[in-house]
């Protein structure tokens, strides 16, 4: 099975190579094909610079570099449409971060479970055996809080809703990406298992052990937290719908609003006209 790892990287000129490493030892003795979709959104520590010479050196790898910080979430609508325009061999897409806090080691289970016919992959902190290393209190009073809220105001059973370790059948990504996805950040996790599930897909959540990163230094923020709660809270209140029906709604809408400008043209036009015919009688 050929599979595609999409890792988003900002300042991880630390990390993105021992990634690199470690998923293709994890992947070696086995019989699945691996390559690398990496977004970098101009990293100012070099992370860019160094992707650009392996990416050279390896026809396996792909950088897809962005001009500045554009969010998670288009990050990995970026990679996603990237593949599907420019591979014919990949039947699965793994996504996972570049801080080496999803253990590589946990990809066999993911592609195990895709062969025995789960169309989406979670690996989960919150089910069976999964927990977390290293992270403080407040932080995952934060991280168990937000899958809680998202669970109960869209109700999914999904137990890690925020999980960004995840994989889907190609099959699944290409109807994922015919709905008009709204999230730029952190909350895109939540939206993309909330549209699968709306779908009737099969969703498997595989337990694994979450790492603190060692190196560089985490990016979520007080701001992304709001922006979480807004996002969740507006998917609740007006769900996704898809871009072909997103696209006929503004077409129908610049339909009304040239009707509307066509209207007060004539209407003005006959307005002239008979002013017109008035100032020649008086004339």
């Amino acid at each position: 099975m050929q599979a595609a790892i999409v890792v988003p990287t900002y300042n991880e000129k630390d990390n993105i190579l021992k990634l690199i490493k470690e998923v293709k030892e994890s992947i070696s003795y086995s019989d699945n094909e691996v390559s690398f979709v990496i977004v970098d959104d101009n990293s100012p520590d070099g992370t860019q610079d160094i992707l650009r010479k392996v990416a050279k050196e390896n026809n396996n790898i792909h950088l897809i570099a962005r001009p500045r910080k554009m969010g998670l979430g288009s990050a990995y609508i970026d990679a996603f449409r990237w593949i599907l325009s420019n591979t014919k061999t990949t039947d699965i897409v793994i996504q996972m971060d570049a801080d080496l806090s999803h253990p590589p080691k946990v990809l066999t289970s993911i592609i195990d479970a895709l062969n025995d016919g789960t169309d989406v992959v979670i690996a989960s902190r919150y089910s069976g055996s999964g927990s977390i290393n290293g992270w403080p209190i407040y932080r995952r009073m934060i991280s168990k809080g937000a899958n809680i809220f998202a669970r109960t105001l869209l109700g999914v059973k999904v137990k890690d809703m925020t999980s960004g370790y995840k994989a889907f059948r190609l099959n699944v990504l290409r109807e994922l990406l015919a709905w008009k996805l709204s999230s730029k950040g952190y909350e895109y996790q939540v939206e993309t298992v909330y549209i699968i599930s709306k779908l009737g897909k099969r969703i498997q959540e595989i337990p694994f052990v979450f790492s603190n990163r060692t190196e560089g230094k985490s990016k979520l923020a007080i701001k992304d937290i709001l922006v979480f709660i807004k996002t969740i809270t507006n998917l609740r209140l007006r769900p996704p719908s898809k871009i072909e029906e997103v696209e006929t709604e503004q077409k129908q809408k610049q339909e009304q609003k040239q009707e509307q400008e066509q209207y007060v043209y004539t209407a003005q036009s006959q307005k002239d006209i008979s002013l017109s015919q008035r100032v020649d009688r008086s004339v």
